[in-house]
């Protein structure tokens, strides 16, 4: 039987929202069990802090709109945008070497939680890497 109410799932997601757009990382790290793992690449906590606001020294000007929140016992899956200038140099790799574009970036995604004692236990995210990389004229495809 889940333990989570649906009121707590959906908050717990808009509060991730909101410690990302306040680039609070001890707030974000609170929201997260300490075995937490993201994937598909398997961060840790630290690991997905680092990524996650890693992208506003890409995008200095990021903010996200959060779109649709689902809730299915203790998963809650959320789907999102972002929209951001490329202004600056950072990111996770590939973008981290990419110098600024200034190009204009609204990329769109969708990520799974899995919610424990009123954390994130689990999170699974897809999202719109080509559209980004279209958007900053990088080709998805080439490779060293």
């Amino acid at each position: 039987m889940p333990t989570t109410t649906r009121e707590d799932a959906e908050s717990l997601v808009r509060r991730l929202f909101e410690v990302l757009e306040e680039r609070d990382r001890d707030a974000f790290s609170k929201l997260f069990t300490d075995d937490f793992e993201f994937s598909p690449v398997g961060l840790d906590v630290e690991g997905y802090a680092e990524a996650e606001f890693s992208y506003y020294e890409a995008f200095p000007d990021l903010t996200y709109d959060l779109d649709r929140i689902l809730v299915d016992g203790d998963h809650v899956v959320f789907r999102w945008r972002f929209v951001g200038t490329h202004a600056g140099q950072g990111g996770p790799e590939p973008l981290a070497s990419v110098a600024p574009t200034h190009a204009e970036v609204d990329v769109s995604g969708i990520n799974i939680g899995r919610i424990e004692d009123g954390r994130f236990a689990e999170m699974w995210a897809e999202w719109n890497t080509l559209e980004l990389c279209q958007a900053l004229g990088l080709d998805p495809f080439e490779t060293d």
